[in-house]
């Protein structure tokens, strides 16, 4: 589900709090954080900005994840042709 959210102001710090969930957002393509800080009671987002990159294990060798890449993407066109 996608949320807009109006901007808001950048957090440098934040009291403790705690994390509720951890998400990547494709439009920015970076981990989004959120956070509930009791005392206020409010959610936090926070948008990762140390140009970490996303990545996965897997114990397929890598010509069969090129594979994989090549039928994801194959399928990812046939649906798209289907809406």
């Amino acid at each position: 589900m996608q949320v807009n959210v109006k901007e808001t102001e950048k957090i440098t710090s934040m009291p403790p709090s705690m994390l509720v969930s951890a998400t990547y957002d494709n439009i920015t393509r970076t981990a989004v954080l959120k956070f509930y800080e009791p005392i206020s009671q409010k959610l936090i987002l926070w948008n990762d900005e140390t140009g970490h990159k996303p990545y996965c294990y897997s114990r397929l060798a890598p010509d069969e994840l090129d594979f994989s890449t090549r039928k994801r993407r194959y399928f990812r066109n046939q649906i798209s042709k289907e809406t």
